[in-house]
């Protein structure tokens, strides 16, 4: 299993130790080597958990047999020697306190032959398999659980930002605010000046008429 940051999938994903940022797309691929063209690629379910052993953890699931959540975008599915997919970085609610979100991608995969993907992947064709092994029988082979390693996502800062925001645009009225009042009391007190001074010269112009 592969992880890249871009929808052509060609700069693989480096994950910061701070994590990435919440809602980053990332982009998914799994591919299988060494096999001949009689053979596809088939994910039957992939999903996310905090644990890399996801019997033992909360799980998310980003698609199941003939559903998938509205966030995941599903790219290619038995359709080659490769399958692919999407999904926007997100953190479970059990690590919501905590300033990084850290959890694993398991895709519980098969192998299918070209004539027998399309129509095992129509859900009236799903059957159970209990053995994980890549026998391949009846065209499709068993399930093998492949596991990322953990992605790490940042806590989300959008409203702190708006917070700062606010700050910021509630300084700068207050800053408008005082240079408005400081240009006023200056009129006023010019005002007042040139009142006092037509005040003086009106009263020794009265003083000489007497």
């Amino acid at each position: 299993m592969q992880l890249f940051k871009d929808v052509n999938y060609t700069t693989p994903l480096v994950i910061p130790a701070l994590g990435v940022e919440l809602r980053t797309r990332i982009y998914v691929q799994v591919i299988a080597a060494n096999l001949t063209s009689q053979y596809h690629v088939l994910l039957d379910r992939c999903y996310a958990s905090i644990s890399a052993l996801p019997s033992n953890s909360t799980f998310f699931n980003l698609f199941v047999p003939c559903s998938q959540d509205q966030m995941t975008t599903m790219l290619e599915n038995g359709n080659s020697q490769k399958a692919r997919f999407s999904f926007p970085a997100f953190r479970f609610i059990e690590q919501q306190n905590q300033t990084i979100s850290t959890y694993y991608l398991h895709c519980i995969t098969r192998l299918c032959e070209t004539s027998t993907c399309t129509q095992f992947k129509q859900c009236n064709r799903r059957r159970r398999r209990d053995i994980q092994t890549t026998t391949i029988k009846d065209g499709v082979s068993d399930t093998t659980l492949i596991t990322s390693g953990p992605i790490r996502t940042q806590a989300d800062s959008s409203l702190t930002t708006k917070e700062e925001a606010l700050s910021s645009a509630q300084k700068d009225s207050g800053n408008g605010a005082s240079v408005g009042l400081g240009i006023a009391l200056a009129v006023l007190v010019i005002v007042g000046t040139v009142a006092a001074l037509m005040a003086v010269s009106f009263y020794r112009k009265l003083r000489m008429l007497r």
